[in-house]
């Protein structure tokens, strides 16, 4: 079920686009997800390359005809982590049939597709990215309940899944110059953590704590 018919959603985001604005559209469905598409794409065909990077929330079920056109429309997959590990009372096969994949992260990267992290907060029980980071290189209950995965074939490498929290973030947000990575130049924004996390089993990353946080090269409490 849409919120807004297509033809009110593109006109709004044309407008939008032309002003210079960035436009976030929530989009949990493969239906709801295309006609964000269809918006964007329309808003380029209209406005040419604004450089404004949109982004599809959440974008946790996509056509696979839709996957390349992320990258394509130079449009961001926001994702959260709280679904894609196995959860007692989310039957995903039951629901939307064998054939659909839920959180395609890896067909994102893959297309080249800018993939960006969002917590849903206050939806979900915490803001703590944690575990998020570490299911979404496993596929799996961090908490460690169970051993069953979903979908592991879209699992991604620790590398890619900390850009994705980080550095891609930056970017979405129109910062990626002074911001989300360690570089000379950039603000002094950094954590220091407990572990070493890619030195540590991946199942212990769920645990990491921070120790220290740094925003413009000052220590925050």
């Amino acid at each position: 079920k849409l919120m807004f018919e297509p033809e009110e959603l593109r006109d709004d985001v044309v407008g939008l686009d032309a002003k210079g604005i960035s436009v976030k559209i929530h989009a949990t469905g493969d239906r709801s997800a295309r006609t964000a598409l269809d918006a964007f794409e329309a808003a380029r065909r209209v406005n040419g390359d604004s450089g404004q990077i949109h982004e599809v929330s959440h974008a946790e079920l996509i056509h696979p005809d839709d996957i390349p056109r992320f990258a394509a429309l130079n449009v961001a997959a926001e994702m959260c982590p709280i679904l894609w590990y196995p959860i007692p009372g989310l039957d995903w096969a039951a629901w939307l049939g064998p054939d659909r994949q839920v959180w395609p992260v890896k067909n994102l990267v893959e297309s080249g597709a800018l993939v960006i992290y969002g917590s849903d907060w206050p939806v979900v029980p915490t803001v703590n990215p944690w575990p998020g980071i570490e299911s979404m290189v496993t596929r799996a209950d961090p908490t460690g309940a169970s051993d069953e995965t979903l979908w592991p074939e879209q699992a991604i490498d620790l590398a890619t899944t900390i850009r994705i929290f980080t550095l891609n973030g930056a970017v979405a947000n129109k910062v990626g110059d002074s911001s989300g990575s360690l570089e000379v130049g950039k603000d002094a924004d950094f954590i220091v953590l407990d572990r070493n996390i890619f030195e540590v089993p991946i199942t212990d990353v769920g645990e990491t704590e921070v120790v220290m946080s740094v925003v413009g090269g000052n220590e925050i409490i």
